[in-house]
């Protein structure tokens, strides 16, 4: 096989010759930075710890059993926690299991009263809010004294608080539950500034 040719030159022009030996061409599938892989791992690990603790939740015998279990677990019930148990939810709501649809909700509703009871105000009111489907039953719950109270205090936290869930949301893959979710938040925020008074 003949080696690369040397450029030939004349006085009015310079011409490049390619090489004869032909080119390898490699393609290398990117691999995953450290901080990707340590990102997919702790996402992994919320996910099975959230539906260990859900096992847990649909074992207890009785709402008592549940509350029980909520309060043992109270540390991992958390905003991840109750997004990937409605994940779940919405998939024995698809495949038509009622009877599993109906004990999860009951012990997920058990489970969010009891770390309401650990929250600071301005989270158990967007909590509040977002249980709500009407527009009307949220302007209720945000015309009481305690709600205007929340709203403002300590320096307005609770739309920085309302300002950070949407962003998580909208960080999630697309889906009809995320849609609606989202579209909730737009209007909770404008609700809510309304009640500020000018």
């Amino acid at each position: 096989m003949r080696a690369a040719r040397r450029p030939i030159r004349d006085q009015h022009r310079t011409a490049w010759w390619t090489a004869t030996q032909p080119r390898q061409i490699r393609v290398h599938a990117k691999k995953p930075s450290h901080h990707d892989q340590d990102k997919i791992k702790a996402a992994r690990s919320t996910q099975l710890q959230a539906t260990d603790v859900l096992a847990k939740l649909l074992g207890a015998r009785d709402p008592d059993a549940v509350r029980a279990v909520a309060q043992e677990y109270i540390e991992h019930l958390s905003e991840q926690f109750f997004m990937i148990s409605s994940t779940y939810l919405e998939m024995a709501k698809k495949e038509g299991n009622a009877e599993m649809f109906g004990q999860m909700q009951n012990v997920l509703k058990i489970a969010m009263e009891e770390k309401q009871k650990t929250l600071r105000p301005e989270i158990q009111l967007l909590n509040r809010l977002i249980a709500e489907d009407s527009s009307s039953a949220r302007k209720q719950i945000l015309n009481t004294q305690e709600a205007g109270r929340t709203l403002v205090m300590n320096n307005r936290y609770f739309f920085g608080l309302l300002d950070k869930f949407t962003r998580d949301v909208n960080g999630q893959p697309d889906n009809a539950r995320k849609m609606k979710l989202s579209m909730q938040l737009r209007e909770i925020k404008k609700e809510a500034t309304a009640r500020i008074p000018a």
